[in-house]
Order: C-alpha cells, then structure tokens, then sequence
C-alpha cells in the first residue's frame, strides 16, 4: 500500500529536519525569547514524538495493517505539518504566509490527538 512507503519517508526525512533544527537552536539560532524558545523546543519535541510513531506505523506487517492505521498516519503527517511546522514558521519566519496560519495549530493538536486515539481504537477492535 502507498502509505506503507510514504509513512516511513515523511518520518525519516521529517526527523532529519527537526533534527538540525534543533542543532540550529543549540548552536546559537538568534535572539529569540525564552517564549518563542520554548515554543520551538515544543514543536521539536512533538515532531521527533510523532515521526517515530509514523515510522512504527509504516513498518507494521501487513497483516497487521488496518484502515484505522493508515488514517492514524495521514493525521500524523497533518497534525506534524499544521503544528510543528507553523510554529516554527510563526516563531522564526514570523511575516511568511505560513505563519499566518497559525490560527491552525490548534487543528494541528487535534490531528495528533486524533491519531492517538485511533490507533487505540485498533487495538481496542483488534481480534
């Protein structure tokens, strides 16, 4: 199935990003507030979560795959997009068009959360 392949590339490609975001935080990023740093650290931190969990669904046998699962992965990738993403652009690039969307973070939170709990509702139904 196409999301098996796309699941585990968004995951490896996404944590090499937040990776050297992070390492651009470490090393000196810039003035940005303790707020704005925090935000930052947040988004990372949400981002490396969700990849790794991506990467687990994308790597489940196929046996084991469900439609629940693949919906779960897509909310994953929504989720890591519509909040991480923007809050890194609302905090770093904060007069892009991105950032101007940060009214959708929270649909982001949601996406993630949503995610969560459909893969809870799999093993919840699994036989």
């Amino acid at each position: 199935m196409f999301t098996r392949k796309i699941f585990p590339l968004f995951a490896g490609i996404n944590g090499a990003v937040w990776l050297v975001i992070c390492a651009w935080l470490v090393h000196g990023a810039g003035n940005y507030s303790d707020k704005d740093i925090s935000s930052l650290a947040i988004a990372t931190l949400f981002a490396f979560i969700h990849s790794l969990l991506l990467m687990q669904l994308g790597f489940t046998p196929k046996e084991n795959s469900h439609y629940l699962l693949n919906c779960a992965g897509i909310l994953l990738i929504v989720g890591i997009f519509l909040f991480c993403f923007i809050i890194l652009f609302k905090v770093v690039w904060p007069g892009s068009i991105i950032a101007a969307l940060s009214s959708l973070t929270p649909i982001g939170g949601l996406a993630l959360i949503s995610a969560w709990l459909l893969i809870a509702l799999q093993g919840f139904l699994k036989k």
